[in-house]
């Protein structure tokens, strides 16, 4: 079952206690419940839990409602009358005056205490239970909230206004005792209220000999409906709130309770429904429920239902009469043949509500039609002169990918897959990494893209079926990191980062380089061409292009370097670094010090005669963890990389 957040943040509750410790509470929201599907009420407590008592002293909270349970609307809340324990002329909650108590920008509502934060506005909060009532409010929509419930909790999130705060009087002093962990809300979902009555829950629109079709008109008075058939008596199985069952508009194929109803129908108060299979000039008797919510938090009233019955009518020798369908299941467009008595001539044939050509027939009893686009699993219809038949069971619409929109894809984007009868969506996976749906219909999913390291086809999972993409979802490649940041011609260069294979090529600027190694698809091993420059990292794959945050530092001037031995560097006890030569006739002219992102550190001044060996003390290379030394010599440049 799919819930959306309904966010309670923001309260700020200031308490009292002249003692040299802070008191421990418990702040808790209960007994939430839709009153109507446009109001929503709640209880908000308070709780001593420590061994401090607490004086209650007032309080100020901001309700965050999110946009989806909304449902468009605009709210307005008060307070229950009577429902606050501590309902005294300073205490008593009220709702912020008319023009601040709705933020529709931030989705917020505003509610006060008559009483400013103070000392001694209060009686001891109690201990037992749920502690003291504060008050009980109530939400009125100028729409129907989303009929997916959520759960109410608070929320820490920043914000300029409203934010929780927690006060206690310590030895007189207002103090901060703000503590998430003491703020709970309840972990149950909201259920809602049974409908208030049964009404004419619907009418039959149409008999046939083996099917009737209803119209369900309580879209007001309830959510939902469940439809019960029995051929033999009314049906009187005995309803649970939250029981859960099979239903299916074909009766043969309806799940059987235990005195012989059957289940043909469970789901939206409102529009028409087809029940086929059913037997010719039969009785059946009809038993229609009411409730709210879904699955597990189902509502039903079960009091009082609807009964009717009605009979089927007596075939007669020019009735049509539709005998299967074969296929029973498949895909939109795919050709099926009606098979029956007295079909031709037929004035037309329906697929649910759309009207279909008849691409061909066999005398009276075979007739050919194509399945069409925009339809659900649904029954066959043949209208002709003398009667209307229905096909005694659906035809289920496999669930067909079309279209994969964003691709390639980065990972947390948001990727659209397009189709048809995603009806009963269950879950959607990458590979074999299940993703993050956001939102669904019978013909679309949207979901955000999670990890995955290779090219992978798209599995959608629903109630007639699994189909699984011909297009892969593509990841776009990331750069994470270069390293090291600097360095001359044929040095080493690692690439780290992510969905870096099918590598097309790596370019330092505009010149390209040579690609050593791909491990395998977050690590690539380069070498600095010759002509290359300081410039960004960009990897060209056929799923896009990454390109390095920073640069790398390309050093010139030193291309064909000679990695002498005779230049040797090392740190001694104190840390200094030292560089020596071991030839006499070898000269140090001058030392330059990089660090891993090509920034210079250190250069000592220019030697024109030379030295032997040069010293830097420790703290001129702070900070400095991995450093490259380009030595200036009387036989030319050295380079020597030493890891700090």
């Amino acid at each position: 079952m799919k819930y959306y957040s309904l966010l309670i943040a923001l309260i700020t509750v200031s308490l009292f206690k002249a003692n040299a410790q802070n008191p421990d509470y418990l702040i808790s929201i209960k007994n939430e419940s839709l009153s109507a599907p446009n109001v929503l009420e709640f209880d908000l407590y308070i709780k001593s839990v420590g061994n401090i008592s607490l004086e209650y002293a007032s309080f100020q909270t901001g309700i965050n409602i999110s946009s989806k349970f909304l449902n468009g609307g605009t709210l307005s809340i008060d307070t229950v009358s009577g429902s606050s324990e501590f309902n005294t002329s300073k205490q008593a909650p009220v709702i912020n005056k008319p023009g601040s108590s709705w933020d529709a920008i931030n989705n917020r509502i505003k509610i006060i205490a008559q009483q400013p934060p103070g000392a001694g506005n209060g009686k001891i909060i109690s201990q037992n239970g749920d502690g003291n009532r504060i008050a009980r409010f109530k939400i009125t929509n100028t729409t129907n909230f989303d009929t997916l419930l959520p759960n109410l909790t608070f929320n820490f999130g920043a914000a300029i206004t409203w934010t929780t705060k927690i006060y206690a009087y310590v030895n007189g002093i207002s103090t901060d005792i703000t503590d998430q962990n003491k703020i709970v809300s309840n972990t149950t979902s909201i259920v809602l209220q049974e409908p208030k009555n049964i009404g004419k829950t619907f009418k039959i629109n149409d008999v046939q000999t083996n099917s009737i079709q209803m119209q369900l008109n309580e879209k007001q008075n309830a959510q939902n409906v469940l439809v019960l058939i029995n051929k033999y008596h009314t049906p009187n199985y005995q309803l649970n709130d939250g029981e859960q069952f099979s239903p299916n508009q074909s009766y043969a194929n309806a799940q059987i309770l235990s005195d012989s109803s059957r289940v043909v129908y469970e789901g939206e108060a409102n529009g028409t429904i087809d029940i086929a299979g059913l037997e010719e000039n039969k009785k059946y008797y009809i038993a229609a429920y009411l409730y709210n919510g879904t699955d597990a938090n189902k509502n039903i009233l079960t009091r009082q239902n609807f009964n009717t019955d009605t009979t089927t009518k007596i075939s007669t020798i020019n009735n049509p009469k539709i005998g299967s369908i074969k296929p029973t299941i498949g895909n939109i467009f795919d050709t099926i043949q009606v098979i029956g008595t007295k079909l031709f001539p037929y004035d037309s044939v329906y697929f649910g509500k759309t009207k279909v050509n008849v691409i061909g027939n066999i005398g009276d009893s075979i007739l050919s039609i194509i399945i069409p686009q925009g339809e659900l699993s649904n029954l066959v219809k043949v209208y002709t002169s003398y009667g209307t038949s229905n096909s005694p069971s659906y035809f289920t619409i496999l669930p067909s990918i079309q279209f994969i929109d964003s691709n390639p894809a980065s990972i947390g984007q948001t990727i659209t897959v397009e189709g048809f009868n995603f009806e009963g969506l269950d879950s959607l996976l990458i590979g074999n990494i299940s993703q993050e749906i956001i939102e669904s219909n019978d013909h679309s999913v949207s979901f955000k893209l999670s990890y995955y390291n290779m090219d992978e086809i798209v599995h959608i999972y629903c109630k007639n079926g699994t189909i699984s993409s011909t297009q892969k979802i593509r990841f776009k490649p990331a750069i994470f990191d270069v390293t090291p940041k600097i360095g001359t011609t044929n040095d080493p260069i690692q690439i780290k980062g992510r969905n870096l294979y099918n590598i097309d090529s790596v370019m330092i600027g505009n010149v390209k380089a040579t690609v050593t190694g791909i491990y395998p698809d977050s690590l690539i091993t380069i070498t600095i061409p010759n002509m290359a420059s300081k410039s960004l990292v960009t990897v060209y794959t056929k799923n896009g292009i990454a390109v390095s945050v920073d640069s790398l530092n390309v050093i010139s001037g030193i291309e064909g370097i000679n990695y002498s031995n005779h230049i040797l560097s090392f740190f001694d006890f104190n840390n200094n670094l030292n560089v020596i030569s071991t030839d006499k006739n070898t000269f140090i002219l001058q030392v330059s010090i990089y660090d891993i992102k090509g920034q210079m550190v250190y250069q000592t001044k220019e030697n024109i005669i030379g030295q032997t060996e040069i010293a830097i003390a420790q703290e001129e290379l702070v900070n400095t963890n991995f450093i490259v030394i380009i030595t200036k010599t009387s036989k030319g440049i050295s380079k020597i990389k030493l890891i700090k």
